[in-house]
Protein backbone atom coordinates (compact mmCIF):
# COMPACT_ATOMS: atom_id res chain seq x y z
CA UNK A 1 0.00 0.00 0.00
CA UNK A 2 1.13 3.41 -0.65
CA UNK A 3 -0.31 6.57 0.52
CA UNK A 4 1.22 10.20 -0.09
CA UNK A 5 -0.22 13.63 0.78
CA UNK A 6 0.51 16.13 -1.33
CA UNK A 7 -0.32 19.98 -1.97
CA UNK A 8 -3.15 20.35 -4.21
CA UNK A 9 -2.09 23.92 -6.10
CA UNK A 10 -5.25 23.88 -8.07
CA UNK A 11 -7.61 24.70 -4.76
CA UNK A 12 -4.63 25.83 -2.07
CA UNK A 13 -5.56 22.17 -0.48
CA UNK A 14 -3.72 19.19 0.27
CA UNK A 15 -4.71 15.95 -1.02
CA UNK A 16 -3.98 12.07 -0.54
CA UNK A 17 -3.08 9.77 -3.14
CA UNK A 18 -3.72 6.05 -1.90
CA UNK A 19 -2.73 2.79 -4.01
CA UNK A 20 -4.66 -0.20 -3.40
CA UNK A 21 -2.64 -2.82 -4.73
CA UNK A 22 -3.42 -6.83 -5.01
CA UNK A 23 -5.12 -8.18 -1.67
CA UNK A 24 -5.28 -4.23 -0.53
CA UNK A 25 -8.49 -2.96 0.98
CA UNK A 26 -10.75 0.03 -0.29
CA UNK A 27 -14.46 1.32 -0.22
CA UNK A 28 -17.01 2.43 2.04
CA UNK A 29 -15.53 0.87 5.78
CA UNK A 30 -12.85 -0.89 3.69
CA UNK A 31 -15.11 -4.08 2.94
CA UNK A 32 -13.88 -4.36 -0.51
CA UNK A 33 -10.31 -6.36 -1.71
CA UNK A 34 -8.75 -5.41 -4.66
CA UNK A 35 -7.21 -8.20 -6.76
CA UNK A 36 -5.43 -8.18 -9.82
CA UNK A 37 -1.65 -6.55 -11.37
CA UNK A 38 -3.51 -2.85 -12.02
CA UNK A 39 -3.70 -1.07 -9.13
CA UNK A 40 -5.99 1.27 -7.99
CA UNK A 41 -5.34 5.04 -7.07
CA UNK A 42 -8.03 6.73 -5.01
CA UNK A 43 -7.97 10.55 -4.34
CA UNK A 44 -9.21 12.35 -0.87
CA UNK A 45 -9.46 16.05 0.31
CA UNK A 46 -7.67 16.39 3.41
CA UNK A 47 -10.09 18.99 4.61
CA UNK A 48 -12.25 16.57 5.63
CA UNK A 49 -11.17 14.11 8.34
CA UNK A 50 -14.06 11.26 7.06
CA UNK A 51 -12.26 8.35 5.63
CA UNK A 52 -9.32 5.89 7.24
CA UNK A 53 -6.98 3.63 5.70
CA UNK A 54 -6.82 -0.29 7.07
CA UNK A 55 -4.30 1.18 9.65
CA UNK A 56 -6.08 4.15 11.36
CA UNK A 57 -4.48 6.50 8.91
CA UNK A 58 -6.71 9.49 8.19
CA UNK A 59 -6.87 10.04 4.07
CA UNK A 60 -9.42 12.64 4.61
CA UNK A 61 -12.77 13.32 1.92
CA UNK A 62 -12.72 10.25 -0.32
CA UNK A 63 -13.36 12.00 -4.14
CA UNK A 64 -12.11 9.54 -6.69
CA UNK A 65 -10.77 6.45 -7.52
CA UNK A 66 -9.50 5.27 -10.57
CA UNK A 67 -6.94 1.94 -12.30
CA UNK A 68 -3.27 2.98 -12.72
CA UNK A 69 -3.84 2.08 -16.05
CA UNK A 70 -6.58 4.44 -16.94
CA UNK A 71 -4.31 7.95 -15.46
CA UNK A 72 -1.89 6.69 -17.83
CA UNK A 73 -3.90 6.81 -20.92
CA UNK A 74 -2.90 9.87 -23.20
CA UNK A 75 -5.75 12.61 -22.83
CA UNK A 76 -4.71 15.10 -24.85
CA UNK A 77 -1.64 15.31 -27.78
CA UNK A 78 -0.30 12.15 -25.86
CA UNK A 79 -0.08 13.74 -22.41
CA UNK A 80 -1.21 11.75 -19.44
CA UNK A 81 -3.41 13.78 -16.81
CA UNK A 82 0.01 13.35 -14.81
CA UNK A 83 1.13 15.89 -16.94
CA UNK A 84 -2.32 17.85 -17.78
CA UNK A 85 -3.66 17.55 -14.33
CA UNK A 86 -7.19 15.81 -13.69
CA UNK A 87 -10.26 17.02 -12.66
CA UNK A 88 -11.77 14.65 -9.73
CA UNK A 89 -15.70 14.53 -9.88
CA UNK A 90 -16.60 14.09 -5.68
CA UNK A 91 -20.52 16.04 -5.94
CA UNK A 92 -18.54 19.07 -7.01
CA UNK A 93 -15.57 19.79 -9.58
CA UNK A 94 -12.50 19.20 -7.69
CA UNK A 95 -9.12 19.87 -9.73
CA UNK A 96 -5.39 18.47 -9.32
CA UNK A 97 -3.04 20.86 -11.37
CA UNK A 98 0.15 19.22 -12.98
CA UNK A 99 1.89 20.39 -10.49
CA UNK A 100 -0.02 18.05 -8.07
CA UNK A 101 -0.10 15.46 -10.35
CA UNK A 102 3.61 15.29 -11.06
CA UNK A 103 4.07 14.93 -7.66
CA UNK A 104 2.12 11.92 -7.77
CA UNK A 105 3.62 10.55 -10.54
CA UNK A 106 7.08 10.73 -9.10
CA UNK A 107 5.85 9.10 -5.80
CA UNK A 108 4.60 6.15 -8.05
CA UNK A 109 7.61 6.00 -9.83
CA UNK A 110 9.98 5.93 -7.16
CA UNK A 111 7.80 2.99 -5.70
CA UNK A 112 8.42 1.31 -9.22
CA UNK A 113 4.73 1.25 -9.84
CA UNK A 114 5.19 3.32 -13.32
CA UNK A 115 8.21 3.34 -15.59
CA UNK A 116 10.72 5.99 -15.04
CA UNK A 117 10.53 7.64 -18.66
CA UNK A 118 13.38 9.58 -18.36
CA UNK A 119 15.56 7.58 -16.31
CA UNK A 120 14.83 4.79 -18.68
CA UNK A 121 15.76 7.00 -21.90
CA UNK A 122 19.48 8.02 -19.90
CA UNK A 123 19.95 4.27 -19.26
CA UNK A 124 19.22 3.41 -23.09
CA UNK A 125 21.20 6.39 -24.26
CA UNK A 126 24.23 5.42 -22.12
CA UNK A 127 23.98 1.58 -23.00
CA UNK A 128 24.27 3.15 -26.63
CA UNK A 129 27.57 5.43 -26.04
CA UNK A 130 28.86 1.85 -24.64
CA UNK A 131 28.33 0.02 -27.39
CA UNK A 132 29.61 2.58 -29.38
CA UNK A 133 32.88 2.83 -27.48
CA UNK A 134 33.43 -0.64 -27.52
CA UNK A 135 32.92 -1.34 -31.26
CA UNK A 136 35.40 1.97 -31.67
CA UNK A 137 37.84 0.51 -29.63
CA UNK A 138 37.60 -2.34 -31.43
CA UNK A 139 38.48 -1.07 -34.69
CA UNK A 140 41.13 1.40 -33.38
CA UNK A 141 42.96 -1.28 -31.71
CA UNK A 142 42.74 -2.93 -35.13
CA UNK A 143 44.20 0.28 -36.86
CA UNK A 144 47.01 0.19 -34.03
CA UNK A 145 47.85 -3.03 -33.60
CA UNK A 146 46.40 -5.53 -37.03
CA UNK A 147 49.67 -6.86 -38.70
CA UNK A 148 47.39 -6.09 -41.66
CA UNK A 149 47.23 -2.35 -40.50
CA UNK A 150 51.11 -2.14 -40.90
CA UNK A 151 51.32 -3.65 -44.27
CA UNK A 152 48.89 -0.94 -45.44
CA UNK A 153 52.36 1.62 -44.85
CA UNK A 154 55.25 -0.75 -46.59
CA UNK A 155 55.05 0.79 -49.81
CA UNK A 156 55.62 4.42 -48.66
CA UNK A 157 59.29 3.99 -47.69
CA UNK A 158 60.00 3.31 -51.52
CA UNK A 159 57.85 5.59 -52.85
CA UNK A 160 59.78 8.62 -51.66
CA UNK A 161 59.46 8.24 -47.52
CA UNK A 162 63.11 6.94 -47.86
CA UNK A 163 64.62 9.64 -50.05
CA UNK A 164 62.36 12.58 -47.87
CA UNK A 165 64.33 11.15 -44.79
CA UNK A 166 67.94 10.89 -46.05
CA UNK A 167 67.43 7.08 -45.98
CA UNK A 168 70.67 6.66 -47.22
CA UNK A 169 72.99 8.86 -44.85
CA UNK A 170 70.87 8.07 -41.81
CA UNK A 171 72.08 4.39 -42.63
CA UNK A 172 75.32 4.93 -43.13
CA UNK A 173 75.21 6.79 -39.89
CA UNK A 174 73.99 4.16 -37.93
CA UNK A 175 76.04 1.33 -39.86
CA UNK A 176 78.70 3.36 -38.85
CA UNK A 177 78.11 3.89 -34.86
CA UNK A 178 77.36 0.99 -34.12
CA UNK A 179 80.16 -1.25 -36.46
CA UNK A 180 78.19 -2.97 -39.50
CA UNK A 181 80.56 -3.66 -41.89
CA UNK A 182 79.60 -3.20 -45.22
CA UNK A 183 81.64 -6.06 -46.16
CA UNK A 184 82.01 -3.58 -49.99
CA UNK A 185 78.49 -3.09 -50.51
CA UNK A 186 77.64 0.84 -51.91
CA UNK A 187 75.25 2.53 -49.36
CA UNK A 188 72.76 1.92 -51.69
CA UNK A 189 72.97 -1.62 -52.23
CA UNK A 190 72.39 -1.98 -48.75
CA UNK A 191 69.71 0.41 -48.27
CA UNK A 192 67.40 -2.12 -51.14
CA UNK A 193 68.06 -4.45 -48.85
CA UNK A 194 66.55 -2.53 -45.94
CA UNK A 195 63.58 -1.10 -48.31
CA UNK A 196 63.11 -5.00 -49.47
CA UNK A 197 63.45 -6.76 -45.61
CA UNK A 198 62.29 -4.10 -42.81
CA UNK A 199 59.23 -5.27 -40.70
CA UNK A 200 56.25 -3.26 -39.24
CA UNK A 201 55.71 -2.56 -35.79
CA UNK A 202 53.49 -0.66 -33.46
CA UNK A 203 54.20 1.53 -30.84
CA UNK A 204 53.70 4.56 -28.88
CA UNK A 205 54.92 8.05 -29.75
CA UNK A 206 56.77 7.99 -26.40
CA UNK A 207 58.28 3.98 -27.33
CA UNK A 208 62.14 4.18 -26.92
CA UNK A 209 61.98 0.37 -28.61
CA UNK A 210 62.88 2.11 -31.92
CA UNK A 211 65.90 3.95 -30.25
CA UNK A 212 67.78 0.32 -29.86
CA UNK A 213 70.94 -0.06 -31.00
CA UNK A 214 70.37 -2.67 -32.60
CA UNK A 215 67.42 -1.75 -34.82
CA UNK A 216 67.51 0.42 -37.10
CA UNK A 217 64.48 2.87 -37.92
CA UNK A 218 63.81 3.06 -41.84
CA UNK A 219 60.38 5.05 -41.26
CA UNK A 220 57.20 6.02 -39.07
CA UNK A 221 54.06 6.43 -39.33
CA UNK A 222 51.67 7.81 -36.90
CA UNK A 223 48.16 6.26 -37.06
CA UNK A 224 46.31 9.78 -36.26
CA UNK A 225 42.54 10.23 -37.34
CA UNK A 226 40.97 7.02 -38.46
CA UNK A 227 37.53 7.26 -39.65
CA UNK A 228 34.86 3.84 -39.78
CA UNK A 229 31.59 3.60 -41.74
CA UNK A 230 29.08 2.28 -38.99
CA UNK A 231 25.72 0.82 -39.26
CA UNK A 232 23.90 1.94 -36.13
CA UNK A 233 20.66 0.23 -37.02
CA UNK A 234 22.89 -3.18 -37.04
CA UNK A 235 23.48 -1.91 -33.13
CA UNK A 236 20.29 -1.06 -32.08
CA UNK A 237 17.15 -1.05 -34.01
CA UNK A 238 15.16 0.00 -31.66
CA UNK A 239 16.98 3.28 -30.78
CA UNK A 240 15.53 6.54 -32.01
CA UNK A 241 17.50 9.01 -33.70
CA UNK A 242 17.58 11.50 -30.68
CA UNK A 243 18.87 8.86 -28.57
CA UNK A 244 21.87 8.08 -31.46
CA UNK A 245 22.52 11.63 -31.69
CA UNK A 246 22.80 12.00 -27.34
CA UNK A 247 25.17 8.82 -27.83
CA UNK A 248 27.29 9.78 -30.24
CA UNK A 249 27.46 13.32 -28.68
CA UNK A 250 28.57 11.14 -25.38
CA UNK A 251 30.95 8.63 -27.71
CA UNK A 252 34.90 8.57 -27.94
CA UNK A 253 34.62 9.59 -31.57
CA UNK A 254 33.26 12.22 -33.91
CA UNK A 255 30.52 11.73 -35.92
CA UNK A 256 29.47 12.80 -39.27
CA UNK A 257 25.96 10.82 -40.16
CA UNK A 258 27.34 7.45 -39.53
CA UNK A 259 30.77 7.67 -40.01
CA UNK A 260 32.94 8.16 -36.93
CA UNK A 261 36.46 9.27 -36.59
CA UNK A 262 38.61 8.69 -33.70
CA UNK A 263 42.27 9.99 -32.77
CA UNK A 264 44.71 7.74 -32.22
CA UNK A 265 48.56 8.96 -30.35
CA UNK A 266 49.76 5.02 -31.58
CA UNK A 267 52.71 5.00 -34.32
CA UNK A 268 53.22 1.95 -37.20
CA UNK A 269 57.51 1.89 -36.96
CA UNK A 270 59.76 0.50 -39.86
CA UNK A 271 62.39 -1.72 -38.66
CA UNK A 272 65.01 -3.70 -39.69
CA UNK A 273 67.02 -5.55 -36.73
CA UNK A 274 70.98 -5.34 -36.57
CA UNK A 275 71.52 -8.88 -37.07
CA UNK A 276 68.85 -9.54 -39.65
CA UNK A 277 70.56 -6.62 -41.96
CA UNK A 278 74.27 -7.98 -41.13
CA UNK A 279 73.63 -11.57 -42.59
CA UNK A 280 71.54 -9.72 -45.77
CA UNK A 281 74.73 -7.51 -45.91
CA UNK A 282 76.47 -11.25 -45.69
CA UNK A 283 74.68 -13.12 -48.04
CA UNK A 284 74.67 -10.71 -51.15
CA UNK A 285 78.48 -10.15 -50.49
CA UNK A 286 78.98 -13.32 -51.13
CA UNK A 287 76.88 -13.53 -54.29
CA UNK A 288 79.22 -13.91 -57.33
CA UNK A 289 79.78 -10.01 -59.15
CA UNK A 290 77.80 -10.54 -62.17
CA UNK A 291 79.62 -7.76 -64.01
CA UNK A 292 82.45 -8.90 -66.75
Amino acid sequence: RLTHIFHNDAHDARFTMRVVGDGDRYGRGMSLTHTGPDPLVEFYDRRWDHDRDPDGLMLGQFISRYRLSTLLEPVRDGATVFETGITLDGGTAWRVGPEGMADCLRALMDADLVPDRQAEREARIEALTEKLDTLLEGKLEEAETHPTAGDAYTHLPREGGWDFNDGDRRLAGWMRRVGVDPRGLEIEEISDLVLENFRMEPGSIEDPTHRDDDLFLVDSFPVGEVSFELKLSELDPDATAEEWAEAKTAARAHFRGELATVSSDRVWYALIDRSALEGLIAEAAAQPDPSP
